[in-house]
């Protein structure tokens, strides 16, 4: 799966809740690190994420099947499905069924499986009790909230996702179908909001979950003590690969640990989180509207 680690998530879970609608054996997939340097890009075993154990049983019990590995047998058809220029590369459930019937295996690529959201008897709030951190990830957040108590006195800090990245930018225009900068939210406005909406006191702690880094958000660390998961990650497990993908790994397990979450609408990463927040009883809102098309938004 190609894309940024959310958007592979997402391909996932639509994955999965197609494999119990059409008693398909569904293969957990290989997640792509650095995917944005394609020339450095490499994958990594779902293992290195998600508790597979827990995941495939998961499977046995809502009644379909998850396996680590795909058969040598079937790599052919799905190159050939990648390749075909009538391959179901679409959200087309008749194409993914035929091709199914013929080769006998579907590659979900981050077309059609990000994009087929379908009800099915497994919804995605189900296949979400799929995914468990695996170890690796569970002790490296254990260590991150050990050194907050420590360091801050709480096990849990209201948990703020920015995003005023140069990428994030420029592509704000192709997604707010109004004008453009919903998506977008620059540090005043999001201070303001963080104050007037929802309330938080000037000069409270609040942890950054971001790529940027606290040192270039002048205005909103002026007023709020910003927190990174830098600073409190001082015990960091001696495997651990760092890139881009494993880092927003520990953000999202992260972000799931807190009590309130407040993200950016527009962002995978965001959404996922606040409804993984929402479905424990936690709090996860968004700090944004979502524009839909031909919708003034204020």
């Amino acid at each position: 799966m190609m894309s940024g680690l959310n958007n592979q998530r997402i391909c996932l879970l639509n994955g999965m809740a197609l494999a119990k609608l059409h008693n398909w054996t569904f293969v957990l997939p290989d997640f792509v690190i650095e995917y944005n340097a394609y020339q450095d890009a490499i994958l990594m075993p779902f293992k290195s994420f998600y508790n597979v154990h827990h995941t495939i049983a998961f499977a046995h019990t809502n009644g379909f099947r998850a396996v680590e590995g795909l058969p040598q047998s079937r790599h052919a058809a799905c190159m050939l499905q990648i390749q075909h220029h009538r391959a179901p590369d679409t959200p087309d459930l008749n194409l993914l069924n035929t091709w199914a019937a013929n080769h006998g295996v579907v590659c979900l690529t981050a077309n059609n499986a990000f994009r087929l959201n379908t009800h099915v008897p497994l919804t995605l709030a189900d296949v979400r009790l799929a995914l468990r951190p695996a170890k690796q990830y569970e002790v490296d957040i254990m260590n991150i909230v050990s050194q907050m108590v420590m360091t801050h006195n709480t096990s849990t800090l209201p948990a703020v996702h920015v995003r005023v990245q140069p990428d994030w930018v420029a592509s704000c225009p192709f997604w707010s179908r109004t004008d453009g900068l919903q998506c977008m939210v620059d540090e005043e406005e999001l201070v303001n909001t963080l104050q007037n909406t929802f309330h938080l006191p000037a000069g409270c702690a609040i942890l950054v979950i971001s790529d940027t880094t606290i040192g270039e958000l002048p205005s909103l660390c002026h007023h709020f003590k910003c927190i990174s998961k830098a600073e409190l990650w001082v015990d960091r497990s001696p495997t651990f690969l760092e890139s881009s993908t494993t880092l927003a790994f520990v953000d999202f397990v992260l972000a799931c640990k807190m009590e309130l979450f407040l993200g950016n609408i527009y962002s995978t990463f965001s959404r996922e989180v606040v409804e993984v927040l929402n479905s424990t009883g936690q709090q996860g809102v968004f700090y944004n509207p979502l524009c839909l098309e031909g919708q003034v938004c204020n």
